[in-house]
């Protein structure tokens, strides 16, 4: 019974595993907070993309602990090239340390670690 679990489990999770490493996507690009700034009424970041992949991918949303970021999207991110994005967290109690989803939509999405200064 146990083995047919494991069995089940593998199964289940390869067709997953296959598409993360499909090539291209979120994986393939490299995120970086260059910048943060507390306001009373959000938190602004400055973020740095750059798609290290060999195909062109769009950043449709950012999203972090129940919110959504304002920001100039979709963000279209060519081969090679590094785009530097300012968006804004509304509110005013971020925590010392959270995760920031980036949103590449059909090509997945990924988890960005913020510690705001």
């Amino acid at each position: 019974m146990l083995r047919r679990r494991f069995i089940l489990a593998g199964l289940a999770a390869a067709p997953v595993s296959a598409f993360a490493h499909a090539g291209h996507g979120p994986q393939e690009v490299a995120a970086h907070i260059d910048a943060s700034v507390r306001t009373p009424n959000a938190l602004i970041l400055d973020l740095s993309l750059t798609n290290r992949g060999q195909y062109q991918t769009e950043l449709l949303g950012i999203y972090a602990e129940d919110s959504t970021a304002f920001a100039s999207l979709p963000l279209t991110l060519p081969p090679g090239e590094t785009r530097v994005l300012k968006a804004a967290l509304p509110g005013s109690d971020w925590p010392a340390v959270f995760t920031l989803i980036l949103d590449f939509g059909e090509d997945g999405a990924s988890p960005l670690t913020v510690v705001p200064r």
